[in-house]
């Protein structure tokens, strides 16, 4: 699991977005079996939206 936070201009729009994030990762056989990746998706469309 990786965990942080990010806070990255939106190029479309030029609104800051900030989010925290969670990364679960899976690992089998030397291979990403699984990746899932959580964040605000809620702060970053309101950052697209124009």
């Amino acid at each position: 699991m990786i965990t942080g936070e990010f806070v990255t201009k939106m190029l479309e729009t030029g609104h800051i977005a900030e989010s925290l994030f969670c990364i679960q990762i899976r690992i089998q056989n030397n291979k990403i079996i699984r990746y899932r990746l959580l964040e605000d998706s809620l702060a970053v469309s309101k950052a697209l939206d124009k």
